[in-house]
C-alpha cells in the first residue's frame, strides 16, 4: 500500500517551537517541485506568503498553523504548504515560527533567486496575507480589540459606555508609512518584538493588505445580515419582518436553478446565515444581494448596502481605471460615514474601519481576488481530513501531504490548445454556416472558463459587449465555436449610485430571432442569470417573477 500511494521512507523531522512543534517542508523544495510540472515558467517568481490558525477538532483544543506560499504569476497556481506548526496554543514567538522559512528565503535572496534546470530565476516576496489576529501576531502589533490596532493609519478607538468594545469613528485619519513603521515608535500600537517580515524586506504597511475574505465577507457582510435578520447593533428600522425573510428565502432557493458551477456552495436561505461560509457571504455581496433584497429591504438600508456592493464589484474587476478606484473609495467612505446613523455605534468595529484602506491595497496589489485568503483556506481542511489519531499527528500530516504532492496523470483529455470538451450533445443545433461533419458537445473548458448548454452555465458576455445564451458547442475543422442567441434589449438594472452596466449588471429581455455562430475567443466573460422578482403584495411580500425581464451579471471570479 505504501508503494501505491508513494509514502516516503525518509523520517519526518520536527523541531520544538514553543508551545508546540513545527515541521518544515522546505520552501525551495516546494517551488522546484511545482516548477517541474509547468510548461511556461515566468522570468521572475512573484510570491505571496500566508498563515492562519486552524483547529483539527470542533472543540479547538489543538491548533495547526500552516505557512503557505503561492506563485501568483504562475497560471492556475495553488498555495503550497511549506511548514506546519501544531500545538495547544498558537506559537509564542513569530520569529521562531518563521525562522526556518526566513533562513531559506535569505539564501534565495543572497544567491539571486532559485536555480532550476541550469537557470537562475529571481524571486520577489510581494506581500503577506492573513486575517486580523494572524496579521497582528506576525507584524507584532496590538490586536483588533485594542484602541490602536490599525497598521495603515493612526486611528484611535473609543470605548462604548457599558461595554469593552472599541469603535472607530470618522473617515479621515493620518496614514502610516512603510519608512516609519519599522521603527516601532507608536508604543500604543507596536509590541516590543520585531516582525519576521522585516528580515524579508516586505513593506509592512503597503504590502500587508486587509484581505476581503475575512474583513468583508465574514466581517461586514455578516454584520449587515445580523442587523437585518436579528436587529443586532440596535438596528430597528432596518430589521426585516418574518414575511420579508421568507420572501428573500424563496428567491434564494430559486437561484439554485440558475447559479453557475463556479459556486461550489449552492444558495441557502437567509434565515440560515449563521451557518454560512465565506463563499456564501461573497455570493450575496457581489451577486445575489442586489437582486433578492430589491424591493424588500428598507430603501435607506438597501441604498447603503448598494454602496458596498458597487465598491466591491469595482475592486474585484480584473480591469479598472483610476476613476473606478476613486468611485469605489468614495462609496466606501460614504458607507462608513452613514453606517453609524443606520446601525449604531457598535457597528463601527475594526472591520468596518478597514474598508477605508481597501482601495489603497488594490492600487498597490491589484484586484481583491489577487491577494484574498480564499485559495489558502482550501488547504485548511487538510488537517481535519488526514490526521487520524493523536499518535505523532504532525508526522501523520507530513506523510499525507507528501503523498498528495505526488502528481498523478489527469483523466481529462485536452487538445494542444488546452481545450477540454465532454459529452456528445443529442440536442443538435442547426445553423446555416455549420458543416454537416461538425460535432456538438455538452460542455467545454478553456482558459478559466467552463461553459455548458444547461441553463446554469450557458450565459456569456462577448468582447463587443453583447450578452448571449450559448445553445450549442461545436467543433469544426478549424476551431471550436459557440452557437448563441443574443439579447436584443439590454439596459441598466439601477442607476442610483452608478449605472449598473458599469459594473457588469444588466437587465435584459427579448432574444434575437436568429442564432449566431461565434468563435470561443470572442467571449470575455461568463455570466450569472437571475430572475427579476417583483413584489405583488407589499404587506405580505409575495414575490412574482417577471416573465419577460431578467438580470444578467458578469462573474468576477473563476474558482470556488
Amino acid at each position: 500500500m505504501r508503494t501505491l500511494v508513494h509514502t516516503p521512507k525518509s523520517r519526518v523531522q520536527v523541531v520544538d517551537v514553543e508551545p508546540g512543534q513545527y515541521w518544515h517542508v522546505g520552501f525551495i523544495h516546494c517551488i522546484i517541485q511545482q516548477l517541474s510540472h509547468e510548461c511556461n515558467i515566468p522570468d521572475v517568481l512573484r510570491l505571496h506568503i500566508s498563515t492562519d490558525g486552524a483547529s483539527a477538532d470542533k472543540k479547538g483544543i489543538v491548533q495547526y498553523w500552516p505557512l503557505q506560499i503561492r506563485i501568483v504569476n504562475l497560471k492556475n497556481s495553488k498555495p503550497l504548504i511549506v511548514g506546519v506548526y501544531r500545538g495547544k496554543k498558537k506559537p509564542q514567538d513569530p520569529n521562531s515560527f518563521f525562522r526556518m522559512l526566513v533562513e531559506e528565503m535569505k539564501v534565495v535572496i543572497n544567491s539571486g533567486g532559485i536555480r532550476f534546470k541550469d537557470k537562475l530565476i529571481p524571486v520577489t516576496f510581494e506581500c503577506f496575507i492573513a486575517d486580523a489576529p494572524a496579521r497582528a501576531f506576525v507584524l507584532q502589533h496590538k490586536g483588533h480589540m485594542s484602541s490602536k490596532p490599525c497598521s495603515k493609519c493612526n486611528v484611535t478607538g473609543t470605548v462604548i459606555e457599558g461595554t469593552r468594545h472599541n469603535v472607530f469613528l470618522g473617515v479621515n485619519h493620518v496614514k502610516r508609512t512603510d519608512e516609519n513603521y519599522n521603527f516601532r515608535t507608536d508604543t500604543d500600537h507596536h509590541k516590543d518584538m520585531k516582525s519576521p517580515l522585516e528580515d524579508l524586506n516586505i513593506r509592512m504597511v503597503t504590502r500587508v493588505p486587509f484581505e476581503y475574505m475575512h474583513s468583508i465577507c465574514l466581517g461586514i457582510m455578516k454584520k449587515c445580515i445580523e442587523a437585518w435578520v436579528l436587529g443586532k447593533f440596535g438596528c430597528k428600522n432596518g430589521k426585516l419582518r418574518a414575511a420579508d425573510i421568507e420572501a428573500i428565502d424563496v428567491c434564494l432557493k430559486e437561484l439554485d436553478n440558475t447559479c453557475p458551477g463556479n459556486f461550489t456552495r449552492r444558495p441557502r436561505a437567509l434565515s440560515e446565515f449563521q451557518q454560512y461560509k465565506a463563499t456564501e457571504f461573497r455570493h450575496l455581496l457581489l451577486y445575489a444581494g442586489s437582486v433578492v433584497l430589491y424591493g424588500i429591504l428598507d430603501d435607506n438600508y438597501y441604498l447603503h448596502f448598494m454602496l458596498l456592493h458597487v465598491a466591491m464589484r469595482l475592486l474585484t474587476m480584473p480591469t479598472r481605471s483610476d476613476n473606478d478606484l476613486k468611485l469605489a473609495e468614495d462609496c466606501l467612505k460614504l458607507f462608513v460615514d452613514k453606517a453609524v446613523n443606520l446601525y449604531g455605534s457598535l457597528f463601527m468595529s475594526y472591520n468596518t474601519h478597514c474598508l477605508l484602506h481597501i482601495v489603497d491595497d488594490v492600487r498597490e496589489l491589484g484586484p481583491l481576488d489577487d491577494y484574498s485568503a480564499f485559495p489558502y483556506e482550501n488547504n485548511m481542511l487538510f488537517f481535519q481530513k488526514y490526521v487520524r489519531n493523536q499518535h505523532r499527528p504532525l508526522q501523520q500530516f507530513a506523510l499525507r501531504l507528501m503523498e498528495r504532492n505526488v502528481q498523478h496523470v489527469s483523466t481529462k483529455r485536452s487538445d494542444s490548445n488546452g481545450i477540454i470538451v465532454s459529452g456528445i450533445s443529442t440536442r443538435q443545433c442547426r445553423h446555416s454556416g455549420l458543416p454537416e461533419s461538425s460535432i456538438q458537445y455538452k460542455r467545454i473548458e478553456y482558459d478559466n472558463f467552463r461553459f455548458s448548454i444547461d441553463d446554469k452555465n450557458c450565459y456569456c458576455r462577448l468582447k463587443d459587449g453583447r450578452l448571449c445564451k450559448i445553445v450549442g458547442i461545436v467543433k469544426t475543422s478549424q476551431s471550436y465555436c459557440f452557437i448563441v442567441r443574443t439579447y436584443v434589449v439590454v439596459e441598466n438594472f439601477y442607476d442610483n449610485i452608478v449605472p449598473s452596466t458599469l459594473i457588469g449588471t444588466f437587465k435584459c429581455s427579448q432574444f434575437s430571432a436568429e442564432s449566431t455562430m461565434i468563435d470561443i475567443t470572442d467571449v470575455c466573460g461568463k455570466c450569472y442569470k437571475m430572475p427579476l422578482w417583483k413584489q405583488t403584495n407589499s404587506l405580505n411580500n409575495i414575490t412574482e417573477k417577471s416573465t419577460d425581464e431578467l438580470i444578467i451579471m458578469t462573474l468576477l471570479h473563476h474558482g470556488t
